[in-house]
């Protein structure tokens, strides 16, 4: 069940967003207001940046903008100096030369050994295409037996 409040009846240091609404593009505003007031509630990343633009906004510091929202003070810190952007998930980059990888051939069977050139690429990705359909002609063929 939910506990609901007469308008006024909230306690003074109970903190609102700054809209009558309940969503704002992505944002559960509803979910948004229990984090911001400490309450356990499940966010996701964009929700969590808007409430701790929020918090700052209204004065509190980073570590408890980070308590209320189960974050750590740096996170909230973080998350500042980004201008409230979300977080980039890192790139992978591997090396587009080939390495040693004793006498096996580059490009056999899909199987790269750590190589990273195009050759053991393309082959690797060819032998995945080719697995995954054998894998299915023999799951239509149990299926229909």
């Amino acid at each position: 069940m939910i506990t609901g409040h007469r308008v006024g009846a909230l306690p003074a240091d109970h903190l609102t967003p700054d809209s009558t609404g309940t969503c704002y593009g992505d944002i559960d505003l509803i979910a948004v207001e229990r984090a911001m007031n400490g309450q356990p509630v499940k966010l996701t990343v964009a929700e969590m940046l808007h409430a701790a633009r929020l918090l700052s906004a209204r004065g509190l510091d980073d570590a408890e903008v980070g308590r209320r929202l189960r974050q750590g003070r740096h996170a909230i810190g973080e998350w500042r100096r980004r201008n409230w952007a979300p977080p980039q998930a890192p790139r992978r980059t591997r090396s587009p030369e080939s390495i040693d990888i004793g006498n096996a051939k580059h490009g056999r069977s899909g199987y790269m050994k750590g190589c990273g050139c195009q050759v053991c690429r393309d082959a690797c990705a060819a032998y995945n295409l080719a697995r995954k359909r054998r894998r299915a002609a023999s799951a239509d063929s149990n299926t229909a037996a």
